[in-house]
């Protein structure tokens, strides 16, 4: 069982790593006589792997936007999520719409709760990607049938 300090300081971390990763603004110095934009930071679905069935399905960028909100000061953390896909019989993750989101770390991994339920591992690299694992849980059990969700990042003006 966890201590009270320990549990601060899982809160905390858990935190500074969701706002690192994903802070919709960033903090460019514009160049003299340039005036800074606002942007946003938008995860687009390129691909869905896994599943029953084995599924391999490519998305094009635009189809299927995740935005995450994340708010450290009261702990209202969103995820926005623009799905466009039209068909119906192919896995493409959450339907259009916000979603209250959460993390926690469990030994040196971040996992994702969305809604309240456990979605998978968050696993983001350095080049611009994002992956979710549904084959991997934060109490240490291992999947087959999960499905394996692959993000790029996109830094957009806001208008």
């Amino acid at each position: 069982m966890k201590t009270y300090l320990e549990n601060i300081k899982t809160k905390y971390f858990t935190i500074v790593i969701m706002f690192l990763f994903f802070s919709n603004c960033t903090n460019t110095t514009p160049l003299e006589g340039e005036t800074q934009k606002p942007t946003i930071t938008q995860w687009h679905l390129v691909n869905v792997s896994g599943g029953i069935s084995g599924v391999n399905i490519d998305f094009e960028l635009g189809t299927i936007i995740w935005i995450f909100d994340i708010n450290p000061n009261n702990y209202t953390d969103l995820l926005y999520v623009e799905n466009n896909n039209e068909d119906d019989t192919i896995e493409d993750g959450l339907d259009h719409g916000p979603y209250p989101t959460s993390t926690t770390i469990a030994g040196d991994k971040i996992f994702l709760f969305v809604d309240s339920e456990e979605y998978g591992e968050f696993i983001y690299s350095n080049d611009d990607k994002l992956v979710i694992n549904q084959n991997n849980r934060s109490n240490g059990e291992q999947g087959s049938d999960g499905y394996i969700y692959t993000f790029e990042r996109m830094v957009v003006p806001l208008e």
